[in-house]
């Protein structure tokens, strides 16, 4: 005597958005699995709504691609949730809270300045940091020249941004110094470092 498993997909059962598998011999029937981006019991599928537990915050909107989401962040907010945010008077790029001085300060003062809102100077590191910053100054500043956190005053020559970090390739500003470093795309300045 020669028994063949009962093919349980044949015909499937499941849902149109399910994939079926086959019980093997003893069990019958079959297995039923939503596909991904759906949800049931395999036998009846519905598509998941990525978005209907409101993963966005802050005014974020969410975007339901079938597989996930995508949150699209109001104005000063960024992060996968819209979840970093920067307080009234400051701009957000690259996860990073800016705050522009509406007053001039001498060098020294703006590292106080910045120091007693637990900050640092800005550093600017790459073309899009420095393109945000030039972009913020000439809108919102005027255009008036803004410190940056890039000097040589503990060392003479040897600059260093307000994080310890050494200034790497990109290097945009204009006018050189003694050791060749520009500082500035204004003027150099008691080798500190403005915009």
């Amino acid at each position: 005597m020669t028994c063949t498993d009962i093919d349980g997909c044949d015909p499937d059962p499941c849902d149109a958005n399910a994939q079926c598998t086959d019980n093997t011999a003893p069990d019958t029937g079959a297995t039923c699995t939503c596909s991904t981006g759906y949800e049931g019991d395999g036998m009846t599928c519905t598509a998941v709504d990525y978005c209907s537990s409101g993963p966005c915050l802050n005014g974020g909107t969410c975007e339901d691609d079938g597989n996930g989401y995508t949150c699209t962040c109001a104005p000063n907010y960024d992060g996968v949730h819209c979840e970093i945010g920067c307080e009234d008077g400051y701009w957000l790029y690259n996860n990073t809270c800016y705050w522009f001085s509406p007053t001039w300060h001498e060098y020294s003062d703006a590292e106080d300045v910045c120091a007693a809102r637990n900050a640092i100077m800005a550093t600017v590191k790459d073309a899009g940091t420095h393109s945000f910053l030039s972009t913020q100054i000439q809108s919102t500043q005027d255009g008036k020249s803004h410190w940056i956190g890039l000097t040589d005053r503990i060392n003479d020559g040897n600059y260093k941004w307000s994080d310890g970090s050494t200034p790497g390739s990109y290097q945009p500003f204009a006018g050189p110094v003694s050791s060749g470093l520009a500082t500035t795309p204004r003027r150099v300045a008691s080798s500190c470092g403005t915009m």
